[in-house]
């Protein structure tokens, strides 16, 4: 799959682009979010390059959980436009004028306009389960600084981001990504940090 990201830069030197889906196939939440970002990303950069996508009719997972529609391709099925339930939640995007639903949220801070979308994550994550309530406040307050960074640091105006919960291998999965600046050029804003790579800054971060 990150091959596959990188390659897939070397052929915005071409006119057409044809993208073959071939046979069904399982993709986590994960591969399918960092894959639509990146052809959505790729299609930005190239608004000249004529794309087209086949055999992606039969991908009804895919279509399910919102990855056809971050790519404005045409699924032609109804459930590109579902909302999710407590199992799952399609890629969703998250704009930054969507926290304003009622006239009082002007004067609500961002963290707790946030707050709502990261409950709700958190809620298919823990299973609302009481005895995990303790995880959920700890899972809800970290997505929700998640996406404080990215709203706050990374000059993104909006994010995308997908979950699953899988019952009978008791597994979840959750996912996002966005289109800012990157956190090398975010931290080059402060002097006491330089860093010549990607990878530099991100190793800063975990340290």
């Amino acid at each position: 799959m990150f091959e596959f990201a990188r390659d897939l830069d070397y052929f915005a030197m071409h006119d057409r682009l044809t993208f073959d889906f071939g046979e069904p196939r399982f993709h986590s939440p994960f591969s399918m979010l960092f894959l639509a970002a990146k052809l959505k990303s790729f299609r930005l950069k190239n608004p000249d390059l004529e794309i087209h996508f086949i055999r992606h009719q039969a991908h009804s997972y895919a279509a399910h959980m919102g990855f056809f529609r971050m790519l404005d391709v045409d699924q032609s099925q109804a459930v590109i436009n579902h909302s999710g339930n407590e199992d799952y939640l399609p890629i969703t995007c998250l704009d930054r004028a969507s926290f304003y639903v009622s006239e009082g949220d002007r004067f609500v801070e961002l963290p707790d306009l946030i707050q709502r979308h990261a409950d709700q994550i958190a809620r298919v994550i823990t299973r609302e389960d009481r005895q995990h309530a303790d995880m959920f406040d700890v899972l809800s307050y970290s997505i929700r600084e998640v996406m404080r960074n990215v709203f706050e640091h990374s000059r993104a105006d909006f994010l995308f981001y997908c979950a699953q919960y899988w019952p009978r291998s008791n597994k979840v999965e959750f996912a996002i990504a966005d289109f800012g600046v990157g956190i090398r050029h975010a931290l080059s804003e402060n002097p006491n940090f330089r860093f010549k790579t990607d990878k530099e800054a991100l190793s800063s971060q975990v340290v």
